[in-house]
């Protein structure tokens, strides 16, 4: 039996890029790997509410 992957459930994946100061974010086509948008918000309160 094959193994299972993420684009076998999602159209799309988010993925997470963390570090100290800021968070970066990228919107990622399953099937194939390319990437929709991206971008970086800083780890304050504000910046987590506007990811």
């Amino acid at each position: 039996m094959g193994r299972t992957t993420v684009a076998d459930s999602y159209r799309n994946v988010v993925v997470v890029d963390t570090h100290a100061a800021t968070h970066s974010y990228a919107i990622v086509a399953a099937p194939n790997g390319a990437m929709i948008d991206q971008a970086t918000f800083p780890t304050t309160a504000a910046g987590l509410r506007r990811a």
